[in-house]
């Protein structure tokens, strides 16, 4: 590679990463549990269905938030 393409596979490269962390299932469910989006009450029982090709990422994301 040239020395004008290394700084452009750089920047792509980092801008696939933010991406990538910013649909992170696992994470974004996490988070948005953690914030009281949809928190049960303490001692609740809770129900989880996950579909689709983020389904394991997200199930364990409501996992990691609520125990």
């Amino acid at each position: 590679m040239s020395g004008f393409e290394e700084p452009r596979r750089a920047i792509l490269l980092e801008l696939l990463r933010a991406a990538l962390a910013a649909v992170d299932g696992r994470r974004r469910t996490r988070l948005a549990l953690e914030r009281g989006a949809a928190a049960p009450e303490a001692g609740a029982a809770v129900w989880a269905v996950a579909l689709g090709k983020a389904a394991c990422a997200m199930a364990l994301g409501a996992h990691d938030a609520l125990g």
